[in-house]
């Protein structure tokens, strides 16, 4: 049983809708580069890139899709989350005094993230439909694992200041 205190409505912050906006937009740039490139891509694309960036795995082209199915689920999911914060775990107690605040501070971490993997699967439709271009290039893997590590520390910093103090 949930005794944590319901989630009050509130509105978006500029911040929540920028975020929301970029992940969308990131979504939605996938399926249209994947749309416009399809017709003119070969029938082996890179479908995986290793660590230097380069790709080390080919497939179909219909894998093209693939991303971007996964990026508007994935956003879907997050958008929809976002509505629900009481549902997440927390590092502390959720009391009535801290809960706006709490759900508040995760429902921005969630659209932090969510924006960031838009972009990046925006980049890896590009990548992947436009082979040898190399956006990324050996930047891809400290990207990938990096940029999100450094929102979550970024978010949780505080968290921890407040409770030792």
């Amino acid at each position: 049983m949930n005794n944590r205190p319901p989630v009050a409505v509130h509105e978006r912050t500029t911040a929540e809708w920028v975020l929301d906006a970029v992940a969308i937009t990131g979504a939605i740039g996938c399926v249209v580069v994947a749309a416009i490139s399809y017709g003119s891509l070969p029938d082996t694309i890179p479908t995986h890139f290793g660590p230097t960036g380069e790709a080390d795995r080919w497939g179909s082209k219909t894998t093209a899709w693939l991303i971007p199915a996964i990026a508007i689920g994935v956003n879907l999911l997050n958008i929809h989350l976002c509505s629900r914060p009481d549902r997440f775990n927390y590092l502390q107690k959720i009391t009535p005094e801290n809960a706006q605040s709490e759900y508040a501070r995760a429902r921005l971490t969630i659209r932090w993230l969510n924006a960031f993997f838009a972009c990046l699967f925006f980049v890896l439709t590009w990548e992947i439909t436009h082979p040898g271009i190399g956006l990324l290039g050996h930047w891809l893997l400290p990207a990938v694992i990096g940029l999100p590590f450094i929102l979550l520390v970024l978010n949780f910093v505080p968290l921890f200041r407040k409770t030792s103090g």
